[in-house]
């Protein structure tokens, strides 16, 4: 309150604070630059180990298929086989029974 004149601050709009020493400036800015690098590499990193585990699963989901389809393959091999010896037994009993 200003007596002389009846004037009251009742607030304050600070628009801006900057160091009048320039040493304090630039320690500032370089802190700010700092804080902002290790931020982004933060940032960086974090993202890197996300693709790479997404990267790990889709190479372990394509590993598990390739397991499955060769292990239908196998078994439709195995069945394959399996038609061929009857069709030759059959001819054989055919051709012992002529």
């Amino acid at each position: 309150m200003f007596p002389q004149n009846n004037l009251i601050v009742t607030s304050i709009d600070i628009q801006s604070v900057e160091p009048v020493d320039q040493r304090t400036r630039d320690s500032l800015q370089k802190s700010v630059q700092l804080a902002i690098e290790i931020t982004t590499n933060s940032q960086e990193a974090a993202a890197k180990h996300e693709a790479e585990r997404l990267e790990q699963e889709a190479k372990g989901r394509l590993e598990r298929q390739r397991i499955t389809d060769e292990a239908e393959a196998e078994k439709s091999r195995r069945q394959l086989l399996e038609l061929q010896v009857r069709t030759v037994q059959q001819s054989i009993s055919t051709y012992n029974d002529k």
